[in-house]
């Protein structure tokens, strides 16, 4: 099966029109289309799975939306280290 990458790597002529294709499958750009109350969300800046870019981009996206966010980024936190953070952060949250 095709990655994104692949997929968009294998129709470009430059990276710039690489960047550019890549924008099109970011999360970001289907924020307008969550349905929900609230939102609880965790990034990590040295996340190599999810890139920091991508996750500020969609935090910020997430920001500008009507419903509650609970917003949070983890400086120095690989994609394993933001998921444990998050599940201890909500355990705490929740009381748990």
């Amino acid at each position: 099966m095709l990655e994104v990458r692949d997929i968009v790597r294998k129709n470009c002529s430059s990276a710039e029109v690489y960047e550019e294709g890549v924008k099109a499958f970011s999360p970001a750009t289907y924020v307008s289309r969550i349905k929900a109350e609230e939102l609880y969300f965790r990034i990590g800046t040295h996340d190599l799975l999810i890139p920091s870019s991508e996750g500020r981009a969609l935090m910020g996206a997430l920001r500008n939306k009507v419903f509650k966010t609970d917003i949070k980024c983890y400086l120095g936190a690989s994609h394993g280290t933001s998921i444990y953070l998050a599940s201890r952060d909500l355990r705490e949250k929740n009381k748990v």
